[in-house]
This record gives C-alpha cells, sequence and structure tokens, in this order.
C-alpha cells in the first residue's frame, strides 16, 4: 500500500526538477552614490524547480549566496555583507509558487513571486522576458528593489547615504527536457 501511494504522489504532483535544467546564470546589482555607480555580480544561482506531470505548473525557488556577489572591490564586498546582515541571512531567495507556464504570456509576462531579503519577505512582480528555441531557454528581467522595504540601513560615504534602489538584471539559460512539442 505505501508503495502504490508514493507512486501515486509522485504520478499526480509530478516530480519533473529534471524538466528544466538551468546551465548559466548571471545576477547583476548596480547600486548608485552621487559620487559613483558600481556593479556587484554573481553566477552562483541556486534553483528547484518542481512542477506538475505534464510541465505546465511550476514552481521555482533561486537562491543566491551573498558572498559570491562580487563588486571587483573587496572592501566594498565586505561591507555589502555587513549592511545586508549577510552573517544572520546568507542568501537572497526568491520563491514563484504554481506558475502557469502556458498562461505567462497572459499575465504581460509579469511574474509575481516572494523576496526574501534580511529575513523580511515581500511581494513583488518583475517583468519577465523569455524565449523558448529548440528546447533551449533563455530568461531577462530587470528590476529594482528598495532597501528601505527590507529595512537594510544604507552605507555612506562622505556622510552622503547610497541610493535606496538597487537594480537588478537577471540572464538565465537552460534546457528543457522531455518537452512537449
Amino acid at each position: 500500500m505505501k508503495i502504490f501511494f508514493i507512486y501515486f504522489i509522485l504520478y499526480y504532483f509530478g516530480f519533473s526538477s529534471d524538466y528544466i535544467v538551468i546551465n548559466n546564470s548571471t545576477i547583476q546589482f548596480t547600486g548608485s552614490h552621487v559620487f559613483h555607480d558600481w556593479i556587484g555580480v554573481s553566477s552562483k544561482l541556486e534553483s528547484k524547480v518542481s512542477c506538475n506531470e505534464k510541465n505546465t505548473n511550476c514552481s521555482f525557488k533561486f537562491s543566491i549566496p551573498w558572498e559570491s556577489f562580487n563588486s571587483g572591490n573587496d572592501n566594498r564586498d565586505n561591507n555589502m555583507l555587513y549592511y545586508v546582515n549577510a552573517f544572520d541571512y546568507p542568501n537572497i531567495i526568491m520563491k514563484f509558487e504554481n506558475i502557469d507556464l502556458k498562461k505567462l504570456n497572459e499575465n504581460g509576462n509579469l511574474i509575481t513571486g516572494i523576496l526574501n531579503i534580511n529575513g523580511i519577505n515581500e511581494s513583488l512582480s518583475i517583468p519577465l522576458e523569455y524565449k523558448i528555441n529548440n528546447k533551449k531557454f533563455k530568461i531577462y528581467s530587470s528590476f529594482n528593489i528598495s532597501l528601505e522595504k527590507f529595512n537594510i540601513e544604507r552605507p555612506s560615504l562622505l556622510l552622503i547615504p547610497i541610493e535606496n534602489l538597487i537594480f537588478i538584471n537577471v540572464n538565465i539559460t537552460g534546457n528543457l527536457k522531455n518537452a512537449e512539442s
């Protein structure tokens, strides 16, 4: 009976994390100060994908370690870890639940999820551009976040704090396995 029950759960709810495979990712943030802008980059996107049996409805969880961001300035990167409270909350986590992949275009390519930074969850709708060709996909998104919404104190340079908005660019490439035509 237990084997039947496990089979039923796997069959009904799907176990298709192999359906979507991420090959490459680049997450970039841009911060601004009156004296200069800077960019931090990470390619350490970790993902967990679960889809229903037909791979039409999926949930995604993305995680990025704070320490993986590199701005080219070790002092600035270490300072960032302090201000974003990375020692208590080492990852940025973004979750998208029950996304109907066939209806994504109907939503104006906006996808809504929960972004967790500094232990604070915020609902966030982000624009999503994607291309699928021969079972390969590319995903692009650009959006901004407010440091204040995540209770992040803005560091200062010469007594002037950095801007509140941080601009985010995401590029992800991968493959679809066993995709329906």
